[in-house]
């Protein structure tokens, strides 16, 4: 009986230590779902496209992925916050 509770704990910690290791995998495997190129100007609300369309974040996610891979084309307040809506002329 020792023998089968011991091979029961074992087991489940194997499938434990299984299923945390893929959810941490597929947390990494994160991709926009937009061309990241295309983006002018990013705010905390949204993003400029470079046609001078108006984007909102999908998702909260989504912003702070696009802030930690590109974080010098990212501006960490509201797009209206400036007078031009955040929108610059280069």
């Amino acid at each position: 009986m020792k023998n089968l509770k011991t091979a029961m704990i074992t087991v489940g910690a194997v499938a434990v230590l299984t299923l945390s290791s893929g959810a941490a995998v597929r947390a990494d495997d994160f991709a926009f779902s937009f061309n990241t190129g295309d983006v002018a100007f990013a705010y905390n609300d949204g993003y400029w496209d470079n046609d001078h369309h108006w984007h909102r974040w999908h998702n909260t996610r989504e912003a702070h992925a696009y802030r930690e891979r590109f974080a010098d084309h990212y501006h960490g307040w509201r797009h209206t916050r400036d007078h031009d809506h955040g929108w610059h002329d280069r």
